[in-house]
C-alpha cells in the first residue's frame, strides 16, 4: 500500500493511543476511528485529490481529521484556524473542516464539513507513492505570507521511517505534543510515534507550562519535542530543572538554533533524556539532519549528519569569504516536488535550503545563518546569527534578535531588539553593554527593549515584525 496513513495504521498496536491531556479523553481504537472519518469525507462527495483545508486546533479531533483526510486519498491542508478561510481560495479547496467547537457559518460554494463523526469504515484510497498527501504551510517567519509545500505520500513514508530509525522509536514510546498541528515539526512528532506503534499525548495548554510538564509526568511520556522558546520556557517557568521526569528518554529540538548553554542546562535538568538537535525544512517534509545526544560533546554547534537517504552538498556563495561555507543543498526521497501553484522541481534537482553552512570531514553540518539574514555594512556581510550569539549570553538579557534597517551612508545598519530579564535591569546600562559587545564596524542604528519577541504560530522568530514591536520605556 502506498497510502501513508494506510501504512501507518498497519503499524499501530493495541496499545497505540491519542490522548488529549487537557480534556482527559483517550482514543484507543485508532484504526476504526480514522477509517470511519475517512469514510465520512467520501460520503460527502469528496474524491481523490480534492484539497481539504483543516482549521487545526491542538487537539485529538484535529489530528484524527488530518490523518483521515489522507487515508481517504484527499490532500490535507492543515493551517492556523485564523488563515483557514483565506487558504480555501489560495488552494482551490473543495472543503473546509473545523473542529466541532469551532463551527462557523459559511456562505461559500465549497462543501464545509463540521464536527465529523464516525461512520462505517471506508477503505483506504489506492494512492501512489507520488500522489499528493498534504500541502504544508511554510512558517512565514520573514513576515510574508506562507507558501504551501507539495508533500507526497512517498515523502512522508521516507522521512518518517528515517526519523524513527534515527531516534530509535519503539512501541513503548509516548510523545508529549505541544507544537501546532499546522507546523511540520509537530506533525512529524505525530507521524513518527504512531508509525513506531507508540502513542501521542496532546497538550494545548503550554501557555501554562507547568501544566504541560505535569502532563508529561502523569502520562509517563518518553519524548518531548520543542522549539528553542519551548525549552527556555520550561527551564525558566517550571520545575523542569529541579525535578526529574523518570520516564523521559529524549528531548527533541528543532525550529532554530538553541544556545549551547541552554542545551547544557537541558542535559543537566534531565540527565537520562538525551538532547537530539535537529535541522529541517518544510520543503524536506520535516527533518534533514540530526545530532545524536552522544555526539554533542565532540560536535558542539552542529545540527548533525543527514538522515538516511539524504545527500547534502554546498554551493559556493558568489561573494568573498571562507571557501568552506556555502549554501546547503539537499537531495533525496523526502525532498518535496515544490510549491502549490508553482512549477514542479525535477526529481534530479537539489533543493537549495537558503541556509549557509559548512560540512566537516565527518559529514557533520554546521548552520552559519540564512542567506536572507545578513546585512551589508560598508560592503561587509554580517550574519544575524553571529550577532545574536555574541549578545545572547549577556547578563540581564533574556532574549535578543537583530534585523537590518536602511542607512543612507552605510547601506544598512543594525537594529538590536532585546527582552530584559525580570525584574528589569538598568536598561540604559544594558544598552551600553550590548553596544560594547559588538565590533565598532558593525554600526548599530538603535537598541530597543520589548516585553517579548514576535513569534510565528509555530514558535519561530518572526524577524520581519521586529521593528514594529511596542518598546519598553527606559527608567528615568
Amino acid at each position: 500500500m502506498a497510502n501513508f496513513v494506510g501504512r501507518l495504521i498497519e503499524r499501530l498496536t493495541p496499545h497505540s493511543q491519542l490522548i488529549d491531556a487537557s480534556r482527559g479523553t483517550v482514543h484507543s481504537d485508532l484504526e476504526s476511528v480514522i477509517a470511519g472519518m475517512a469514510g465520512t469525507y467520501v460520503e460527502c462527495g469528496l474524491r481523490r485529490g480534492d484539497r481539504v483545508v483543516l482549521a487545526t486546533e491542538l487537539n485529538c479531533e484535529s489530528a484524527l481529521a488530518y490523518l483521515a483526510c489522507m487515508l481517504a486519498g484527499l490532500v490535507a491542508v492543515p493551517v492556523d484556524p485564523g488563515l483557514a478561510e483565506a487558504t480555501v481560495g489560495e488552494t482551490g479547496a473543495r472543503c473546509l473542516w473545523r473542529p466541532r467547537d469551532q463551527v462557523a457559518p459559511s456562505a461559500r460554494a465549497h462543501i464545509e464539513l463540521t464536527g465529523l463523526t464516525s461512520a462505517e469504515p471506508g477503505p483506504a484510497c489506492e494512492s501512489t507513492h507520488e500522489d499528493l498527501a498534504a500541502l504544508m504551510a511554510t512558517s512565514g517567519s520573514s513576515g510574508r505570507s506562507p507558501r504551501f509545500v507539495r508533500v507526497s505520500h512517498g515523502n512522508l513514508v521516507e522521512n518518517t521511517t528515517a526519523i524513527v530509525r534515527s531516534q530509535q522509536l519503539g512501541r513503548d514510546d509516548k510523545a508529549l505534543l505541544i507544537l501546532p498541528l499546522f507546523y511540520c515539526f509537530g506533525l512529524s512528532v505525530l507521524h513518527t510515534h504512531l508509525w513506531a506503534g507508540g502513542s501521542v499525548v496532546i497538550q494545548r495548554q503550554f501557555m501554562f507550562p507547568q501544566k504541560a510538564l505535569d502532563s508529561l509526568r502523569s502520562h509517563a511520556c518518553t519524548t518531548i519535542a520543542g522549539v528553542p522558546t519551548s525549552y527556555m520556557t520550561l527551564l525558566d517557568r517550571t520545575d523542569y530543572a529541579a525535578r526529574p521526569c523518570p520516564s523521559l528518554r529524549r528531548q527533541l529540538q528543532a525550529g532554530g538554533a538553541l544556545p549551547s548553554a541552554v542545551i547544557e542546562a537541558l542535559r543537566d535538568a534531565q540527565p537520562d533524556a538525551g538532547v537530539h538537535v535537529m535541522y529541517g525544512q518544510t520543503e524536506a517534509t520535516a527533518r534533514i539532519s540530526s545530532l545524536a545526544p552522544d555526539e554533542w560533546d565532540g560536535h558542539r554547534g552542529s545540527v548533525g549528519r543527514p538522515l538516511e537517504g539524504l545527500d547534502v552538498t554546498l554551493r559556493p556563495i558568489a561573494e568573498g569569504g571562507s571557501q568552506e561555507i556555502g549554501e546547503l543543498l539537499v537531495r533525496g526521497p523526502s525532498i518535496t516536488s515544490g510549491y502549490w501553484g508553482e512549477p514542479l522541481r525535477s526529481d534530479d534537482d537539489w533543493f537549495a535550503t537558503g541556509d549557509l553552512a559548512r560540512i566537516d570531514a565527518e559529514g557533520f553540518i554546521y548552520i552559519e545563518g540564512r542567506l536572507s539574514e545578513f546585512v551589508k555594512i560598508r560592503g561587509v556581510r554580517v550574519s544575524f546569527a553571529e550577532i545574536e550569539s555574541r549578545l545572547g549570553p549577556m547578563r540581564g538579557l533574556r532574549e535578543v534578535a537583530v534585523c537590518g534597517v536602511p542607512d543612507p551612508a552605510l547601506g544598512e545598519a543594525l537594529l538590536l531588539v532585546g527582552v530584559p530579564e525580570e525584574p528589569h535591569p538598568d536598561l540604559r546600562a544594558l544598552e551600553t553593554a550590548m553596544r560594547a559587545a559588538l565590533p565598532p564596524v558593525w554600526t548599530i542604528s538603535e537598541v530597543r527593549f520589548v516585553s517579548c519577541l514576535p513569534r510565528t504560530g509555530s514558535g519561530k522568530l518572526a524577524r520581519g515584525k521586529l521593528a514594529g514591536m511596542p518598546v519598553l520605556e527606559h527608567a528615568p
